[in-house]
């Protein structure tokens, strides 16, 4: 599984197939997946990647903000962020099931961790 890493400290977002020198990501004896920056743990959000592209052919993680049209009729007024539960990843404030959704039709204009409000 892909996964991205936000490092609050740094102000960096780090992906695990794109891991620059500095960081690692390793499980815990917990179970726990944890990254660490040059040999030291560091608080850092994890997202995973939902192995759904947007219409740029960006891959869509977990706390990325998108837009998208669900049909000809309907079309989002607020960006929304991309949640992960038991049920898979959803548009979290209309609670719509992503992968239910013609992927094309998504466009990622953010993240969480890097742009709050589009």
């Amino acid at each position: 599984m892909k996964i991205r890493a936000y490092d609050k400290e740094e102000d960096a977002i780090i992906y695990s197939d794109l891991i620059p020198d500095k960081y690692e990501f390793k499980f815990a004896p917990s179970g726990d997946l944890e990254v660490l920056r040059d040999g030291k743990k560091i608080d850092a959000e994890i997202d995973l990647c939902s192995g759904i592209f947007d219409k740029n052919s960006c891959e869509i993680y977990q706390n990325d903000i998108v837009k998208f049209e669900v049909n000809e009729t309907y079309i989002t007024e607020k960006a929304q962020t991309v949640t992960f539960d038991n049920s898979g990843f959803r548009a979290a404030n209309i609670g719509l099931d992503i992968i239910c959704i013609i992927a094309p039709d998504y466009e990622i204009v953010g993240n969480t961790h890097t742009k709050t409000e589009v």
